[in-house]
């Protein structure tokens, strides 16, 4: 497993559009960041899981291939891309009360330190960052310190680029 504070390497794998690939993959994204050195707390990690489980769901359902995940540290954030083949843009929804899917950006939005979705030739890279219990304790020390993200190779291609209601809302359809 990679050491983000002295490896800039980015871990990255494929993911299959099964189900069972979607919960490796979440796992897999935990995994990462949990035997890091970055220091995330079990609450983090826990949305860490549940927007990585939202976003790789989406690419596999709605692109019907696989997807490119990528876990990576930016000195201030943990970060996951996910590179899927579909050109469609993602689009918030109204979810109603009984309706079990059309959270996911809402959680996103909620739950993420920041996010955003960037179109690239293949397809697209819809990106998240968590905050890390380092730029929780000191964030404007990191602000003034923090250089740009490293460069992500997915695919030969180069990106350069609530709460708790959400989140029961969530894990009770998740069970």
């Amino acid at each position: 497993m990679p050491n983000f504070k002295g490896d800039p390497e980015p871990f990255d794998f494929r993911v299959l559009p099964t189900a069972q690939g979607v919960v490796e993959a979440r796992r897999q994204v935990v995994d990462v960041v949990r035997r890091s050195s970055v220091s995330v707390s079990e609450s983090v990690l826990a949305d860490l899981a549940l927007l990585a489980d939202e976003v790789i769901a989406n690419a596999v359902t709605y692109s019907r291939a696989p997807c490119a995940v990528c876990v990576r540290w930016t000195r201030i954030r943990v970060r996951v891309e996910v590179t899927d083949c579909a050109d469609d843009l993602p689009q918030r929804r109204q979810a109603g009360a009984d309706d079990e899917s059309g959270r996911g950006l809402q959680l996103v939005e909620a739950l993420a330190a920041d996010w955003d979705v960037t179109p690239c030739p293949s397809g697209k890279i819809v990106w998240f960052e968590v905050a890390t219990d380092l730029q929780v304790r000191d964030e404007n020390a990191l602000v003034s310190d923090a250089p740009t993200a490293w460069p992500l190779h997915v695919r030969g291609i180069r990106s350069s680029a609530v709460a708790q209601i959400l989140r029961s809302t969530a894990t009770s359809a998740r069970t």
